[in-house]
């Protein structure tokens, strides 16, 4: 079973990683840095968001089940 500290691991990383994304981007525009590298971090950044989304959606539907089961 999936612990809540686990899934604040999981929100941090991904934090983490839009943050990095933001700096290489930021980096690319001013000439410091690629546009490659850049696009990889802005990849990476959006897979992680769309996974914790899925993951939100999947909660919250469980959670609806569960509230119209009748005892």
């Amino acid at each position: 079973t999936a612990r809540s500290g686990d899934f604040q691991q999981v929100i941090d990383s991904v934090r983490s990683t839009m943050q990095a994304a933001d700096g290489k981007a930021s980096d690319a525009m001013v000439g410091r840095g690629s546009i490659h590298t850049a696009m990889i971090a802005m990849t990476k950044a959006d897979l992680g968001f769309r996974f914790l989304t899925q993951v939100r959606g999947k909660a919250v539907d469980a959670y609806r089940q569960l509230m119209n089961l009748q005892f």
